[in-house]
């Protein structure tokens, strides 16, 4: 067993020289699908609630735990990689990924306040002055 922990220890040191540039670019390369696809990843569900013009069946809490996680994520990473601008540029995916994220988000909760039916309501009527707080007309 020690025979074999030396073995893999020296094969592991040197297949990390030969191959150090291939894992390098490749992991580069999977980073930034991945903050491709986790970027876009909103973007059906803000085109689904713009087209049926509604929130329903979503949590907002969802989104905004969410939010908080990626904000907390982006902030890690900048406090983490700050004494390096080599650490900061190895982790530029992962922060376009997650605080990209948080810019549509933002525009989840826009729809979320525009299509939430008491803020609609309000929308919908003209004199707020003839009706009441429940939005029931006030005849005079």
């Amino acid at each position: 067993m020690i025979s074999r922990g030396i073995i893999l220890e020296e094969t592991s040191y040197s297949n990390t020289h030969l191959y150090d540039g291939i894992d390098t670019d490749l992991g580069s390369v999977f980073a930034w699908l991945c903050a491709i696809l986790y970027f876009t990843s909103r973007i059906p569900q803000i085109w689904k609630n713009y087209s049926r013009k509604s929130f329903e069946g979503l949590s907002i809490f969802m989104f905004l735990f969410a939010v908080l996680g990626n904000l907390s994520y982006t902030l890690s990473i900048i406090l983490r990689s700050s004494t390096s601008s080599e650490n900061f540029l190895a982790a530029l995916p992962y922060m376009v990924g997650s605080g990209g994220t948080i810019i549509f988000d933002s525009i989840i909760f826009l729809q979320w306040r525009y299509y939430c039916p008491t803020y609609q309501q309000h929308r919908d009527i003209s004199d707020l002055d003839d009706y009441d707080e429940e939005g029931q007309y006030l005849a005079t």
